[in-house]
């Protein structure tokens, strides 16, 4: 029972390593994607224009709260059928396309709200003294509060990139070759359930214990640079 037991985590790795491109790479993408956007929805929240506050609240509001499997099965089946009746023929959309969408979108509201907070903590007094030296909101923002607030962001950046490495699995609902995908693809051929989910776990452990340490060195860096 042994044997077949480690024959079998050896068996499922290559196909657990070769999901494990894809969602590294989804993580990656929506981490760098959702900061962007995340950074413009915090700057429309922050904003001085009652509009765009309302705006970008109700996103971060809509995101945060439904599950992102229901966004990644609303992007992928609701957003094409919603499509399909206005152009009257169907709209095909690839599944790692639409995962990475919804994980996108999903990271934005998340990365908001903390690149807020990293706004918030530095105080007023930072600005004040940026525009006493005749420097505009704009440059202010980018050579005053963002060099200094992504510092204090380092940990929650980590904790939202670890989040997503492991919501991951959840692009299995769409047929995208992830981890869990290519272990469920293992298992109808193999039938051994049990290494091949105690692989999976396994992995998805490997990657995230990965990201926290090259985060936590990442802000131990940061603290010595100060």
């Amino acid at each position: 029972m042994l044997a077949d037991l480690f024959e079998h985590l050896a068996g499922s790795l290559p196909y657990l390593l070769k999901g494990a491109i894809y969602t590294v790479v989804v993580a990656l993408l929506a981490m760098g994607l959702g900061f962007l956007l995340g950074l413009f929805v915090c700057l429309g929240k922050i904003s001085s224009k009652r509009a765009l506050r309302v705006l970008c609240s109700g996103y971060i509001d809509i995101f945060r709260g439904t599950p992102l499997l229901v966004q990644i099965l609303f992007i992928y089946f609701g957003f094409p059928s919603l499509l399909q009746q206005i152009l009257g023929r169907p709209v095909p959309f690839d599944p790692l396309i639409a995962g990475t969408v919804a994980f996108t979108l999903n990271a934005a509201a998340y990365m908001a709200e903390i690149i807020r907070a990293g706004i918030e903590s530095l105080g007023k007094g930072q600005f004040e003294a940026s525009y006493s030296l005749g420097m505009s909101y704009g440059q202010t923002m980018r050579h005053v509060i963002l060099p200094q607030a992504i510092r204090r962001m380092i940990p929650a950046f980590g904790n939202e990139f670890v989040t997503l490495l492991k919501d991951t699995s959840l692009l299995s609902a769409i047929a995208v070759t992830e981890i869990v995908k290519e272990g469920r693809l293992y298992i109808s051929r193999t039938y051994a359930a049990f290494p091949t989910y105690f692989a999976i776990a396994l992995v998805y452990f490997v990657l995230t214990f990965l990201a926290t340490r090259l985060f936590n060195g990442l802000e131990r860096r940061m603290k010595i640079s100060d």
